[in-house]
């Protein structure tokens, strides 16, 4: 099966449970995001996706809401 009938596919999933945009790269940047959030390295990361440059990785890797309110918790306690 080629990427593009494969993206075809999930697109057309998508449409049926409302998920718009649906393509394979979003599993990409979902590993990415997962895989920092868990304390993974960066540099580690990118080597499992292939990726040549940090530039690359840190182009998928997506910060989790939840990061940003405990970092500010984090702020907090030591203000």
């Amino acid at each position: 099966m080629t990427n593009q009938k494969y993206n075809d596919y999930l697109k057309a999933i998508g449409q049926m449970v409302g998920v718009d945009r649906l393509h394979t790269h979003m599993g990409r940047a979902t590993a990415a995001t997962l895989f920092l959030s868990k304390g993974m390295p960066i540099n580690i990361v990118a080597r499992v996706l292939g990726h040549t440059t940090l530039r690359q990785t840190t182009r998928y890797a997506r910060t989790l809401n939840k990061d940003v309110q405990s970092a500010f918790d984090a702020l907090e306690g030591k203000m």
